[in-house]
Parts: C-alpha cells; sequence; structure tokens
C-alpha cells in the first residue's frame, strides 16, 4: 500500500489521543449518539471510539466530535472524526481527519479471526455495526477513491476467504465499489440490503442481515 511508515512520535500521539478520547466516551454526546444507531457505548469501546473532550495539540479543531481510531495489533495507524449527529449545517462536513492522517482499511484486526468469511463494509460505523453488533468479521473501506487507489493491494488480504461479503450502500457510489471489489477478489458474495448496514439493522435486526449473509 502506498501509504507513509509512521514515525514514531506520531504513533505515540495516536496512541495518546486513542486512550484520551476513549476514556471521555461514556455520558458524551458520541455516547448519546452511538445509543441512538442501536450501536451502544460498550460495542463502542471494543473499538475504542472515543470524544474530544479534551484535544491533543493540533486536534483542536475536533474538539466535540466522535473519534475513530484505525486500530491495528501493533497500535493506532490513524483516526477519523465525526460529528456525533446527523443534522449539519451547510458548512460542516460530516467526516475529518488531521492533515497527517492516512487512509487505510479500517478494522483490519478482524483479519485475524478465525472465521472462513469476512464482510467489507462502506465506512467505519457500518463497519462497528456488521462487527460488533451483527458478529460477523468486517473490514471498512473508507470511500470508492481509496478503493480504486488501493484496491489492488488491499484485495491480497482477502483471497484465502471462502466467502467476502460484500456489503455496500444502495447508491452509485456503493454500486462502483461493488464492481471494482468483485473484479478483484477471488469469493465475492455480493449482499444486497434494503439500506446501509447500520440502518438496516435499526430497522430489521441482526438477525435479518445474517440470514442475507446465509449465516442464520
Amino acid at each position: 500500500m502506498d501509504l507513509p511508515r509512521l514515525s514514531s512520535q506520531r504513533r505515540e500521539l495516536l496512541a495518546q489521543a486513542t486512550e484520551r478520547y476513549a476514556a471521555a466516551l461514556v455520558d458524551s454526546p458520541a455516547a448519546e449518539y452511538l445509543e441512538a444507531r442501536g450501536i451502544g457505548v460498550q460495542v463502542g469501546e471494543s473499538f475504542k471510539l472515543g470524544y474530544v473532550l479534551d484535544p491533543i495539540e493540533g486536534h483542536e479543531r475536533f474538539r466535540g466530535r466522535l473519534s475513530i481510531p484505525y486500530l491495528t495489533p501493533t497500535g493506532t495507524v490513524g483516526m477519523r472524526f465525526r460529528y456525533p449527529r446527523d443534522e449539519l449545517a451547510e458548512h460542516e462536513s460530516k467526516y475529518d481527519s488531521d492533515a497527517g492522517g492516512r487512509t487505510p482499511l479500517y478494522n483490519v484486526r478482524d483479519l485475524h479471526r478465525s472465521e472462513p468469511w469476512i464482510a467489507v463494509c462502506e465506512g467505519e460505523l457500518d463497519t462497528v455495526v456488521m462487527s460488533g453488533v451483527v458478529g460477523v468479521p468486517a473490514i471498512g473501506v473508507p470511500g470508492v477513491k481509496h478503493w480504486l487507489k488501493n484496491g489492488s493491494v488491499w484485495s491480497r488480504l482477502l483471497q484465502d476467504y471462502e466467502s467476502v461479503f460484500i456489503v455496500m450502500d444502495p447508491d452509485d457510489a456503493g454500486r462502483k465499489i461493488i464492481r471494482e471489489i468483485s473484479r478483484q477478489v477471488e469469493n465475492p458474495v455480493v449482499i444486497d440490503l434494503p439500506a446501509d448496514v447500520n440502518d438496516t439493522v435499526q430497522d430489521k435486526g441482526a438477525e435479518y442481515v445474517l440470514e442475507q449473509l446465509g449465516l442464520d
């Protein structure tokens, strides 16, 4: 992957930010947002989701946002931030990251699970829901342009699975990612949900998603 190597200083800053923001999650607006989305604080804590109450140096503009660390077995390698609400002002962007950030795959820890299948979802919170709520190993693609840039490398991580469930948003961008991933992995299984993973689980339940994956 054409991602720059993290310096030891940046790794330390990301580790500090991850722990500080995760410690501020309980009773925060971010926790309320996760509960409203059917994720819950316990699941959020397992992914070290957090709340930027006391930002580290350089993160001041992310104050009041949900923090989403990109965790690996060796530590945090990136972090994105989301407003803990769905209604935004015209000038606000739902997601953001700092200038020195990387955009790798999200939740690569699930690549180390033992199941012979894995889901590829669009975005971090859908990945959290698929892995932490539905219980299916999942990694997240942070957007179409990132798969187009790195998919030829990322797809190598998926070659040994019996099934690669491709679960994208039902829109043009999602369909574009589906085509690219299906072309590059050996055992693609396209899952057509009525909405994104989070909304589908809220509306129909986790068992419905398991049924669509053939894992019920």
